[in-house]
């Protein structure tokens, strides 16, 4: 006699099982067919050359907006998503700020061609407006450029001490200069004027242990040469440290890299004291010495 296998109800436990293994999945498998049919959004459109980077020194540049405080570096590096045509990618780029220029950029090539690298000759300005355009171009492999624009602003010029004496004497050398004057005049010439009207006595120090000496300044006509001199004449024998620090203000807002350097006076050769006759100093000697022992005799000290 044969047993006739009965039908699994429609909600068993094993029927539920699978049910719930196909909802999960179901969307696993149709997200991976998405997956796989589509692009990575963060890589570049077939056919479309895309620029990652534009610097100029250690400046990077940004578009959309003005990049400020750009080096006047002679080196342009731009970062491409493909090898570009090393014959032809000169042609489609140029420099424009009023009155400047021209600029000629001379390439050079690295990471498999990706990486431009340009020495532009002249040097940027100073203080200058700039717009670096990159015309649209075609590359050889076919892939397209669209363009674009930075425009930037170059660094203010240094403010360069020029020279610094003191009493006529090179005063910029690292080694600390000797037997100098009580009372010495220091006079610093800079590249570009200072601001006239400036307190300098909160920029420029001459100190002795830290202690500042009282100093007078006088600015030159053209506002570039400083003198300075001490109030009233410093110790003698003794070392200072001459300051001008970066905050020292400068027209159009220069930035200064700061100075500093030392000296010693020299010893004070006059006499200290009136001077007397050789027999009256001997007498003095002799009187001294007997009032030494004389009041300072105390039994302990077996005297």
């Amino acid at each position: 006699m044969g047993f006739r296998k009965q039908p699994e109800p429609l909600f068993s436990i094993s029927n539920c099982v699978k049910t719930y293994a196909l909802l999960i999945l179901l969307p696993l498998f149709l997200s991976g067919l998405v997956t796989c049919n589509d692009p990575d959004p963060g890589s570049p459109a077939p056919g479309l050359l895309q620029l990652s980077s534009a610097r100029i020194g250690d400046i990077q540049l940004e578009p959309g907006k003005i990049t400020l405080e750009v080096p006047v570096a002679r080196t342009l590096i731009l970062r491409f998503s493909a090898e570009v045509d090393q014959a032809g990618i000169t042609e489609y780029l140029s420099f424009n700020a009023s009155g400047k220029g021209p600029y000629n950029l001379d390439a050079s090539f690295i990471d498999e061609g990706k990486t431009a690298v340009f020495e532009i000759e002249p040097d940027l300005s100073y203080n200058t407006d700039y717009q670096l355009k990159i015309e649209p171009f075609d590359n050889k492999t076919g892939e397209a450029f669209s363009g674009i624009s930075f425009d930037f602003r170059t660094v203010p010029e240094m403010l360069q001490l020029t020279s610094i004496t003191i009493d006529g004497e090179d005063f910029s050398l690292t080694t600390p200069l000797r037997e100098q004057q009580f009372n010495p005049e220091i006079v610093a010439v800079f590249s570009h004027p200072l601001v006239t009207g400036t307190n300098f006595r909160n920029y420029i120090t001459l100190t002795r242990r830290g202690i500042p000496a009282e100093l007078n300044y006088t600015l030159s006509s053209d506002s570039r040469t400083l003198t300075i001199r001490p109030a009233e004449p410093i110790s003698y024998l003794a070392p200072y440290r001459f300051n001008i620090f970066q905050s020292l203000p400068a027209s159009e807002n220069r930035q200064f890299g700061g100075f500093t350097t030392r000296f010693f006076t020299k010893l004070d050769s006059t006499y200290k004291f009136p001077e007397i006759p050789e027999d009256q100093l001997l007498d003095l000697v002799q009187r001294q010495t007997f009032r030494y022992f004389w009041e300072d005799a105390h039994p302990e000290s077996g005297m």
